[in-house]
């Protein structure tokens, strides 16, 4: 009925954890598929040693989440495929919980929960597509509780409603979807691959919706040595590729420049605040993308 694909580097610990929990779930009993993306710590023997029957690809090189997780999802002809993050938290109810809302909700081709840090605080797990006020309060800060923006925190947009996008930590997708509207595009090593599957599923008319009372944890990070620089380089390359491939030269270019006006405001405005930290990796990602 259900598969969770896991893309693994270097969080031996929290996979076994999650693997434990996986199996322990209530009335079900789950394919697990991981992809090891070249570890340097004992993930794939921990793999082997203590669950023989997960079903275990080695990469020879680190190719990221988005051709990692094709890589599964190709494999995989479960109705329902959970998309999960390793460095997650989930309790043994969470997946029968999924499984019954997505049964509920057949219009639904992508859903998740809401998603927690590690002190019980709501994160973002989704959005608005990033176009035009959307795109510009995210850029610029200017997004408040219950206006449009690339990325929501605020806790009513998790109630079950079509979103723009959906977060690849914890993504229960059908196999259908994935036919219909595509795969992951590989050109994005991490961040954004999840809002442009999601872009594709909803232009095949399917909805993306949240579960309104689950939660599950994610510590964020776990697997980078420099998260937030990874995540703002990250997103901030995505954002520039998505809107060239997805709406031509003129829009790419336009956002592109946008993109870079609001990381210079940034950098000034956080060097004025005292937090020359957060100044310095918005520096190093300007020079960067």
């Amino acid at each position: 009925m259900i598969a969770v694909s896991l893309v693994s580097y270097n969080t031996s610990a929290l996979l076994k954890k999650l693997i434990e929990k996986l199996y322990a779930q209530i009335n079900i009993k789950p394919e697990i598929w991981v992809l090891d993306n070249n570890s340097s710590d004992d993930s794939v023997e921990m793999i082997k040693k203590n669950f023989p029957k997960v079903n275990l690809t080695q990469s020879k090189e680190n190719t990221g989440f988005a051709k990692g997780q094709n890589v599964l999802l190709k494999k995989i002809n479960s109705p329902l495929i959970l998309v999960l993050n390793p460095d997650t938290e989930i309790e043994t109810d969470t997946l029968s919980k999924m499984i019954e809302f997505m049964e509920e909700n057949p219009e639904v081709g992508i859903g998740s929960c809401r998603i927690l840090d590690s002190k019980g605080r709501l994160t973002s797990n989704g959005g608005d597509q990033p176009f035009g006020t959307a795109l510009l309060s995210w850029l610029f800060n200017f997004d408040k509780p219950g206006t449009p923006s690339f990325h929501r925190a605020d806790r009513h947009f998790y109630e079950s409603k079509n979103v723009g996008w959906i977060g690849g930590t914890f993504m229960l997708i059908r196999k259908e979807v994935l036919e219909k509207a595509g795969y992951f595009n590989e050109d994005y090593f991490m961040y954004f691959e999840d809002v442009e599957l999601c872009y594709k599923a909803g232009k095949k008319n399917y909805q993306l919706r949240f579960h309104p009372d689950l939660e599950i944890t994610h510590l964020s990070g776990a697997s980078s040595k420099n998260p937030r620089f990874n995540q703002w380089k990250g997103e901030m390359q995505g954002l520039i590729k998505f809107s060239y491939k997805n709406f031509g030269d003129l829009y790419g270019f336009y956002v592109s420049v946008m993109v870079r006006i609001a990381i210079i405001l940034r950098i000034i405005s956080f060097a004025v605040l005292g937090k020359l930290d957060y100044s310095g990796i918005y520096t190093k990602v300007l020079f960067s993308i």
